[in-house]
């Protein structure tokens, strides 16, 4: 992630830069991963889980949140699996500062009220 943000941040030296083709191909590669682990029953690796998708969401956030999203939808309006509602609240609060930065999506505003409105039933 420290390359990715050095690598946007300075325009000098493009020679060796990742390109967004590589960016998007080890976000694809890890999110099924990220994704597995954030409704396990083990706290560290929804933790885990949380912290790798919050890196994907600030790498490639058109690739990562909608996804997730719909899985956070999904996972708030349940009323089975109670433990989904716990890790859907912590995947939530990991990933909102990259779901509210416009220039990255900007259609993560859009998603807040009803998330918001969502997460009352599990406080």
């Amino acid at each position: 992630f420290d390359r990715v943000t050095n690598e946007r941040m300075d325009e000098t030296d493009q020679k060796f830069a990742l390109k967004k083709s590589d960016i998007s191909e080890f976000v694809d590669i890890i999110k099924p991963l990220a994704f597995q682990g954030l409704y396990s029953k083990s706290s560290t690796t929804v933790m885990h889980s949380c912290t790798a998708l919050k890196m994907l969401s600030l790498l490639d956030a058109d690739a990562t949140l909608p996804p997730l999203l719909d899985r956070l939808y999904q996972a708030l309006t349940t009323l089975t699996e109670v433990h989904q509602t716990s890790a859907a609240l912590d995947a939530l609060s990991a990933v909102i500062h990259p779901t509210l930065q416009i220039q990255n999506f900007s259609a993560g505003i859009g998603h807040i009220p009803s998330l918001l409105n969502l997460t009352l039933t599990g406080i």
